[in-house]
Parts: structure tokens; sequence; C-alpha cells
């Protein structure tokens, strides 16, 4: 990962290649019919001139398709050449021949080679036995003509001076030129286009192919895979802009929650997605006029659909094999999925995601391995000896929906305090401790917060927008709950909404609870906005404590919904109480004022528990941020760019506040950061329950490792190897290893142990 994300103003690559693969696959097989309309609409007069800066290629269909045939290094050349060439052509418009310093070309693209003036030379002699080419139109439309023309008509290779000077035909400056400032549709920025592959076309092709062979025409395979795009490209469309992150494979497995929520976004399109359903929609029609058929009876186009399917699946796996990816400069790393999408593309990333469906073994384990770990740090625990079951709390733990502290992003001012009550807790308060913790996800994946903390696991090792929930928990799975359920406490878990849910109403009762809540279970229900109050939600936490058996502690998951997204729509009966001065942002003034809400409800709880007789311990935390509709502009405000953000500034969008309090004597602490995985093995030991050897291996690696999570993992003695520098872990696709403490190691053993192959599944 670089120091900072480019600023991707445009669509992902794919939506414009899907449409130029198609025309590719025509004239492949000689359908000359899209093509020219596409040509023909392109050389029209704009109505407008759109003139971008210099660090921006704007690309037609024409050139997309010429530099497909192009290797890696000489479509460097041409992506470099398109800026200074219109650079050069502003200033003189018979210019012709451009300079190319070696220095400049070498620093574009990262290249340390001392000997990269011969490679410059031999890219352009390449490129002067190179052709592509385009059809040209008569002035009557009626009439049109295969045109070949040279990348490089002459190169002057000035070796002393270290530069080399192209000669280039007066096409190829048009396509670089006129096109690059004129065309609204195809703009793409340079950082992006670099990297540009023609691994999306293949990927559709072949499926073009194999479809073809199946249905045995040509209109039929072409408007399935055009319907494809165009769903597929929706549907991330819509993913990314209510989570802030692109649509990987294993969302597939959270259907049935997105279903449930989506009644509460607004899907209103916009321009942008009028304008490429429409076109994708016109494609679709005029397949009517491609009637190329295959005559073969099916059981003989099945060979060729099974060898279309073998090289396809040969494909996928290139693409997802680490040195196919560095040789090709696809971006790897999942950590960043929506940074991967818009430079690999979304159909290549999509491939790439697969691999990580599933998860593979740690180097080096086994069930009998990991079993002799855990036993080393049976009985370590310092509250086993004085323990007494008689006396242990009651454990209640809040884990709110989107519950944040923006402030961590920067200064802004509001009107009135949105967390006051926190706020004072955070400044010291008499058995209280209160610090940052660092999630795993930002703007939405709740259930991965979840699994952290009732688990112990952490989300680093496993692939990054993965739903554990959906994918992986299918048996009994050791949990908190279980745990605390074989030392006597009554476990409940509640959540006032669906339980299917992130699949809740399953996944709980193989965590180790024995009560379930959801909505329906909630009385005397009372709503903000669309969801049931946390006030209601905290009542229920009341009622269950107060109806549990007599003598047993209670250990109560609550998982809220008040502050869920969208925040963009009004609410009859719901006004903003807060608003943030300047930022003129309604959508976060909305979300301040629902954490307005929630403070002034977890400061009643606090105050109901603080007057009862059985020690209790109330942990309280968020889930996540919210998505970038909310906190872009507080990004905004202290001089950064959601878009755009450096390592350092990423990971504060990954950070929310915690509160651990008790109405009985507890060490308080300040400004204790940690991450999810921890907390639960914290709150154990601050409420002095016993900790079990897993937890107890977790209290001894925060030691070393005082944070891990998907999105960075810190190391004592500030030396922190986050996910950009840390390529130690196959779940992140990195390449680069680097040895991993002992302790770290015995992590990923341990949590694939109890996560893949405990002994009770």
């Amino acid at each position: 990962m670089e120091n900072s994300q480019p600023n991707l103003q445009s669509e992902t690559i794919d939506k414009n290649t899907i449409m130029q693969l198609m025309r590719e696959i025509m004239e492949q097989e000689g359908r000359k019919i899209i093509a020219p309309m596409l040509e023909e609409k392109l050389l029209e007069k704009p109505k407008a001139s759109r003139i971008y800066g210099e660090e921006w290629i704007v690309l037609q269909n024409r050139l997309l398709n010429a530099i497909s045939n192009l290797d890696l290094n000489e479509r460097r050349l041409i992506m470099f050449l398109s800026p200074l060439v219109r650079k050069e052509v502003d200033k003189d418009p018979h210019q012709q021949t451009f300079i190319v310093r070696v220095k400049d070309f070498q620093d574009e693209y990262g290249i340390k080679s001392k000997a990269y003036y011969q490679e410059l030379e031999n890219i352009c002699n390449s490129l002067q036995h190179k052709t592509y080419e385009f059809w040209n139109f008569s002035a009557n439309k009626k009439y049109k003509s295969k045109v070949k023309v040279t990348w490089i008509t002459k190169g002057d290779y000035k070796d002393n001076q270290g530069e080399v000077h192209i000669d280039l035909h007066h096409d190829v400056i048009e396509m670089l030129t006129v096109f690059d400032k004129t065309n609204p549709f195809t703009k793409y920025q340079r950082q992006m286009i670099v990297k540009l592959g023609c691994y999306g076309i293949i990927l559709f092709e072949l499926i073009a192919w194999i479809l073809y062979f199946v249905t045995g025409r040509a209109k039929w395979a072409l408007r399935a895979v055009f319907i494809v795009a165009m769903v597929f490209g929706l549907i991330n469309h819509y993913v990314m802009l209510f989570r802030s992150t692109p649509f990987v494979p294993w969302d597939i497995f959270s259907i049935g929650t997105a279903t449930s929520v989506a009644s509460n976004y607004d899907f209103a399109p916009t321009a942008g997605v009028v304008v490429v359903t429409v076109i994708f929609i016109a494609l679709i029609m005029l397949m009517h006029f491609v009637d190329f058929r295959i005559k073969w009876k099916f059981r003989f186009r099945l060979i060729p659909t099974v060898l279309g399917l073998l090289v396809m699946c040969l494909f996928v796996n290139a693409l997802q094999d680490e040195d196919f990816q560095t040789d090709n400069y696809l971006y790897p790393f999942l950590f960043t999925p929506a940074y991967m999408t818009k430079v690999n593309g979304m159909a290549v990333t999509f491939a790439m995601d697969l691999k990580f469906v599933a998860v593979d073994k740690p180097d080096g384990y086994s069930r009998q391995k990991a079993k002799e770990l855990l036993d080393s740090y049976a009985g370590t625990d310092d509250n086993s000896d004085e323990a007494d079951k008689s006396d242990y709390p009651n454990i209640i733990v809040v884990m709110d929906e989107a519950f944040s502290d923006l402030s961590v992003l920067g200064d802004f001012d509001t009107n009135t305090d949105y967390m006051p009550f926190v706020h004072s807790l955070e400044k010291g308060n008499e058995n209280t401790i209160t610090g940052y913790l660092n999630t795993s996800v930002c703007g939405g994946n709740t259930a991965d917060t979840e699994f952290e903390f009732l688990t112990g696991n952490t989300m680093a090792f496993l692939p990054v927008g993965s739903i554990p929930y959906q994918q992986y928990i299918k048996s009994t799975t050791p949990s908190l709950a279980s745990y605390l359920k074989s030392i006597g406490y009554a476990t409940y878990a509640q959540h006032p909404y669906y339980g299917s849910g992130w699949n809740r109403d399953t996944v709980y009762p193989l965590l180790g609870f024995d009560n379930l809540s959801f909505m329906q279970d909630y009385s005397n229900q009372r709503f903000v906005r669309k969801y049931i109050s946390d006030e209601t939600s905290f009542d229920r936490i009341i009622e269950t404590y107060e109806n549990k058996p007599d003598g047993q502690p209670a250990f109560i998951f609550n998982v809220t919904m008040q502050n869920h997204g969208g925040y963009t729509d009004t609410y009859y009966g719901f006004d903003n109480t807060v608003t943030a001065d300047k930022l003129n942002n309604s959508a976060l003034d909305q979300y301040l004022s629902l954490i307005k809400m929630t403070d002034e409800d977890l400061k009643s709880l606090i105050e109901y528990f603080s007057n009862v007789d059985e020690k209790t311990i109330v942990v309280f935390f968020g889930d996540h941020q919210p998505n970038d509709t909310v906190a872009s502009s507080v990004l905004a405000a202290n001089g950064m760019d959601y878009n755009n953000l450096s390592n350092e500034e990423l990971k504060l969008r990954y950070q929310v506040p915690y509160v651990i309090w008790a109405n009985y004597d507890i060490d308080e602490a300040a400004g204790k950061d940690t991450s999810v995985n921890y907390l639960a093995a914290n709150v154990l030991k601050a409420a002095g329950v016993p900790t079990n050897d897993y937890q107890s291996f977790l209290l001894k690696l925060q030691e070393e490792y005082p944070i891990i999570s998907a999105v960075r993992t810190d190391k004592t003695a500030d030396k922190t190897l986050d996910k950009a520098s840390n390529k130690s872990d196959k779940a992140t696709g990195s390449k680069n290893k680097q040895a991993d403490s002992d302790m770290l190691n015995d992590y990923k053993l341990l949590q694939y142990y109890r996560l893949f192959d405990w002994e009770d599944k």
C-alpha cells in the first residue's frame, strides 16, 4: 500500500472495458455492427469541451482497443505520452516531436534499473514496428476503410542527454489529444491506467465464448454477458455507495441481511447510473442483429464448452497466483478493497477474491499442536485462585450500532456536545476503563466486530470483507458465551431487529447463548426513525436482569439498531438536535443527533445499575464508524480526502470509543487503546473472573502486540506492522514474507483450531 491512495474520480475500469470487450469479440468474428456505430458517435463534434489536468488520461474506445495489443512496458510509454503530448500540442498544434526524459519515465513507474535508457530504446523500437487498426468513415458516412497506423514514426535516442525524441503520426496525436479533451465518458486517472491490463476483457471474452458454445447462438451469449455485467456493475455501485467497500464473493452469503435493510437506503439513480444502464440496454437490444449460430448438436458443442471452462478456471487460478500478480502489476492487497477494485477492475478483483472464500491451514498446523499450545496456558490466570463463583458479577455488553466519536478524525465544532456522558467518563472516572477500540470494519459488516469480541479471534487472519457468521460458523464454536455458560452464567443475546440478519438466530446458539431476543420479543417498543430505539433496547437489558434466575450471574450481549444508516432521509418525529458548524452535512447532523440520544440512554442505564445490589459490569462500544457520507465532511475540514487517505489517516477511520464500567471496585484507567479481539479477555480480567486458556493466551499476546485488526497490527515499542507493511499473512494477498513472532504464529494456529477444527465440530 502506498502512502496515499489515488483519488479515483471515475467509474471502475470494467464498466467501459466490458463494452469494448464485446466489440472486440464481434470484430474477431467479422461482425462489424456495433463498432462502427460507436466510432461514428465518438467522431461527432462534442457539444462541450472538457479539459482535464495533467494527472488525467482520457481514453476513447479507439485508444482502449489499440493498447490492448501492447505489452506492459509499451502501454506504459503510451500512457506516459498522453498528458505530455496534450501539453505540447496545446502550445503548438503542429508539434509532432515529443521529448521523453528517461528519469521522468523511471520516476513515473518507480523503476530502479540503472540500464533503463537502453530498455526505453527497446520499447520505442518495438513500437516502431507495431501498428494499430481503426475504422475511418467517409464524409457521407456510407463508406469506411480500415486504417493501420504505426505507433512511433521516428525515434532519436540521445544517450548523453538521457532523452528520447519521439515522432508520432498525426492519428496517434489525435487519439492522445482531441479525445483526451472532449470525451466526457471515459476519463481515468494516470496511476490507474498505467496498471490497466486486458484481464477483465479476457474474463468476459471467455464467459462469452462459453455461453456461445452452450447456447449455440451469439446473440444470446452476448446478451447474457451484457446482462451479467450490468447487474454486477449496479450491485457494486450501490454496495460501494452504502458501505464504501466493493461487492466481494462472500457478500453472496449475506443476501438475506442485505434484503432486510435495503428499504432503509436511497436507491435513487444518479445520472451516471442512468447513462450506463441505458447504454447496456441499448447494446442488449442491438444484439438482435448479431445472428451467428453454431449448427452443431449440443453433444458436439460440449467439448469446446468444457475446454472453455477449463481455460477459464486456469485463467482465474493464474489471477490468484502471487507471482502472476507481481509480474503483471495487479494490486493484491485485500485490506483496501475499494482501491484494489479501482486498480484491477471489478471483474478481475472479484476473481482474485475467490481464492479467499476458503481459508487455508496455517503453516505447521496440526490439531494436536494447537491443543498442546492451549494446554500450556491453562491455569496461568492470576484470578483463578482467588475467584469465588458465588461472587461472579453480571456482565452486560452493549455493542452499539455505528457508535463512534468522529473527533478522532480531527477537530470540528458543534452547537452542543454530542456525547457528554461518554466524554466525562473518558476524563477519568472511578471504577471505569476507557479508550479507543480498533475495529476491522468501517461503515458496515457489524457481524465481524461481534465475531471478534465474542470469539477472541481476529479478522486479520481472514479475508477482509468476509463474514464468519455467514461463511464459517456452521457448528458449535467456542466463544465468550460458551465459556461463561460453562462456569455458571445464564447467557442472553439480544438484538432489536430480525433474527435472520447475519444469521444471528442460527449462530448465537452455536456460540453458547441459551436465551435469544429479537425484534418481536421487545415489549413497549419505541422507535427512532425506522428502528427500535436504544432506550427500548436498554430497557430490555434491565427487564432481563430483573427476571434472571436468583443467585445466577447473567451474561447479556445486546446489539442495538437505532443508529443504523442511512442518514440522508428525513423522518417524521425526528429532528436534528446537533449540528456541525460550517460543515453543511445533513447526514452528519442526523448521525450526531442519534449519538447524543444514545449517550443519554447509556447514562440512564449506568445510573440504574449503580443502584443495584449485585455486582455488575457494563461494557459499551461501537461496532464501527459510519460510512463516508457522514465522515467525509469531517475529514475535509481537517485537510483529508476520504478517497485519498494515508495509512495513518486510514487507521483513524477504524477507531471507536469503548467503556468498561463497574458498580464495584475495579482498577480504573483512561486512554487504554486496544482491539476488539482482546476486549472480552480484558473485561474478564477487570471483572475478576478467571479466563480460560485461550483468553489467557490473548492477554499474553497483547503484551507483545497491543493491537491486532484487519487494518493494523501494532507491536510494542512502537514497532508498527500495519497491513501495508506486514506481508506475512496469505489472507492479505501479500507476497513479501516477513518473519512473525512465535506468538503471532501461535495465534494463527489457535484461531484456525477453534474456528475450523474444534473437537466439538
